[in-house]
């Protein structure tokens, strides 16, 4: 096999590598979302950071391996890799990212449960004295509460 055609199996395979290692950084990023839902703007921002964090590595390869020369058997090696990617492991990794998130964060899950509960227990008692408060302050406006002091009346003597 000649030197040139050896150089460019070698970047072809490159290029397999590197889209699993873009496809398996995307599966990390659905691991996440799986144990920690995002919003919108957090979804949007982490894919925009993803997809340049990708577009940058694939440069880079490009730039330093083929002298920045843009070449269709790259493209088509970076897809085969994405794909291998996603068609062998993706599950694997995903499941078990997640899990390990699970696990990892669960306690910081219990004590936020507990602190949770421990805060609406604590803010119901508050807002029935507060209620109390206020019907007795709206009773004494209207006159339909009776002072609590009684007033006494006078003794005969």
């Amino acid at each position: 096999m000649s030197v040139l055609i050896y150089g460019e199996a070698r970047f072809f395979l490159l290029s397999v590598l590197t889209g699993s290692v873009i496809g398996l950084g995307y599966g990390l990023i659905r691991a996440v979302r799986l144990e920690f839902p995002p919003g919108r703007f957090r979804m949007g921002a982490e894919d925009f950071l993803y997809w340049t964090a990708a577009g940058i590595a694939f440069f880079l390869v490009t730039f330093w391996k083929n002298s920045g020369m843009l070449r269709g058997f790259s493209l088509i090696g970076l897809l085969i890799g994405m794909i291998l990617y996603y068609s062998l492991l993706d599950r694997l990794v995903v499941r078990a990212v997640a899990k390990v998130l699970h696990i990892l964060f669960a306690p910081f899950r219990f004590a936020v449960e507990k602190i949770r509960k421990f805060c609406r227990k604590v803010l119901k008692k508050l807002e029935k004295r507060v209620r109390m408060s206020l019907v007795q302050l709206k009773g004494k406006k209207t006159g339909r509460v009776k002072d609590e002091k009684k007033k006494e009346k006078p003794q005969r003597q």
